[in-house]
């Protein structure tokens, strides 16, 4: 009767020693990254897209003078208008130099406008403020500076354009300083 008995207890024991615990539970996901905030525009308000307020440009009489100075100061270099007419060996040399298109200096030119410059003039456009005219004159040059140095136009065309953004920018800088009655 032991016998029995001792069997069964084996039994229960082993049944005991082998029976196995439920896997613990799988882990959580982890959560996917919060989205990004969509980029503000132009037309997005600071404070509702949580992005920084974007400075004011300054678009002061001032601003607007060395803007017009240098937009002429690149027409400048598009055209070779700086240069003085040279003579002999070095006039031959120079008129090779500009037939090549473009040349270093209306490269460096092209570079402004095709950097920060257009962007820069236009953010003073249409602020319904009194120099509106002016701004939009300038801004109106860089675009035909622009044509100006496009090497894909006829010379006689590059020189026309070139001419229209010199007139321009006079425009603009004798209409500041008429307002501001210089």
């Amino acid at each position: 009767m032991v016998r029995p008995l001792l069997l069964s207890l084996v039994f229960v024991l082993s049944l005991a020693g082998c029976h196995k615990e439920p896997p613990p539970p799988p882990p959580k996901p982890l959560a996917p990254p919060a989205p990004r905030r969509p980029q503000a525009t132009l037309f997005d308000h600071a404070m509702l897209t949580g992005s920084p307020a974007r400075p004011r440009p300054d678009c002061s009489p001032e601003a607007l003078m060395a803007a017009a100075r240098h937009v002429g100061e690149l027409e400048a270099m598009a055209t070779g208008a700086y240069l003085a007419p040279l003579k002999g060996k070095r006039a031959a040399k120079d008129r090779a130099r500009s037939a090549a298109c473009p040349t270093p200096e209306a490269q460096l030119a092209l570079n402004e406008v095709k950097g920060a410059l257009p962007g820069r003039v236009s953010s003073c456009m249409s602020q319904d403020a009194p120099l509106d005219p002016e701004w939009d004159m300038v801004n109106s040059a860089v675009i035909g500076l622009s044509a100006c140095l496009d090497c894909s136009r006829s010379k006689d065309e590059r020189a026309t354009r070139c001419k229209w953004v010199a007139d321009q920018v006079k425009r603009a800088e004798q209409s500041v300083k008429t307002r501001a009655g210089q």
